[in-house]
């Protein structure tokens, strides 16, 4: 009697799951259409500022005053949870996915965004296709708390370089670079926050890590009023196009005087800047094979190399320590977040 009770309850709690995902199905798909996503009519017109090369958005007063548009709220509304996804669109639906619906990222309605992936051409060099990511992260009640841009941008190097190693050849005369804007709202759509940092540039079929921010970072109260600003390009002077030629060059001069064994490869990890009583400087850590890690100091102003460290931590501190009112500022920028 009971194993009979048993199999009917599985029965009709197998039947509930297949009218659920019925019921999903038939919501979602019906709205392909005529609620797909339209990115654009909510994506604010950008404005930009060069700076050493890279285009960075500019804080227009739309972008400090941030009122969802009301396709931005439809989408929200519609968005759909990651979870979702697969049976919805099947296990290889995901890029279907994203062409209709903002994905929450969690089961609940807390962040969304929307983004296609980027395709390159055969040498890895430029994209084919370039859509920049929009992420938005609301609340329950469909209150934007931030939005982050990804962007990408080629740029030329100041010479053909030679990404290769050393089983193959390969040249290349630019790179495509990865960099995010992210601004934070108050509940009353005024921004609060306003920071840029550049994340990688692909250069052939490798890649230079960074790990820094660039241009001005901004922290505003609730009435729009500026707290306080902190430009990371002060006292710097070299772009990245000549910086990433400084860098895929270091390479090679690494890959020819360290990498010993033939295949040895030789990773660029996070570049970053910084500035103190030893001057203005970039540290370049070049990783080779598994046990080597060669840090080179490049002087911003001349672009010469003005030390070089082969798995030394102790020596590189001097070089890494930042001053007390940097890191006094930064710590003020961001205690909030």
């Amino acid at each position: 009697m009971n194993h009979t009770f048993n199999n009917a309850f599985m029965k009709k709690n197998i039947i509930v799951d297949l009218l659920g995902i019925l019921i999903l199905l038939l919501a979602f798909s019906g709205c392909r259409t005529a609620n797909a996503p339209r990115y654009k009519s909510y994506v604010m017109e950008e404005k930009f500022v060069n700076i050493k090369g890279l285009n960075i958005p500019v804080l227009t007063p739309e972008r400090k005053m941030l009122i969802p548009s009301k396709e931005l709220k439809r989408d929200m509304k519609n968005s759909l949870p990651i979870n979702s996804v697969d049976a919805v669109y099947g296990t290889d639906g995901y890029r279907e996915a994203i062409k209709h619906h903002l994905i929450k990222s969690t089961a609940v309605n807390i962040k969304a965004y929307s983004y296609n992936e980027v395709n390159y051409d055969e040498t890895y060099s430029r994209p084919n296709t370039k859509h920049d990511i929009r992420e938005y992260s609301y609340t329950y009640d469909d209150v934007l708390e931030y939005v982050g841009e990804t962007n990408m941008q080629v740029i030329p190097l100041k010479e053909k370089t030679f990404t290769g190693d050393t089983t193959y050849s390969e040249y290349i005369s630019e790179v495509l670079v990865t960099y995010s804007c992210t601004f934070n709202y108050y509940p009353n759509g005024k921004l609060r926050h306003y920071i840029c940092n550049i994340h990688s540039a692909r250069a052939g079929t490798k890649s230079v890590l960074f790990y820094m921010s660039i241009g001005t970072e901004y922290n505003f109260d609730e009435s729009g009023n500026l707290l306080m600003a902190m430009n990371y390009e002060e006292g710097f002077k070299m772009d990245f196009s000549t910086l990433l030629t400084i860098t895929l060059k270091g390479r090679n001069e690494i890959l020819d005087k360290y990498a010993k064994t033939i295949g040895e490869g030789v990773k660029t990890l996070d570049v970053l800047r910084n500035k103190n009583e030893f001057g203005s400087f970039w540290i370049i850590p070049y990783k080779i094979g598994l046990s080597k890690l060669v840090y080179r100091i490049i002087d911003d102003e001349t672009g010469e190399i003005k030390d070089e460290i082969l798995n030394d931590e102790q020596a590189l501190k001097k070089y890494t320590v930042k001053s007390e009112e940097y890191t006094r500022k930064v710590k003020e920028l961001r205690k909030s977040f």
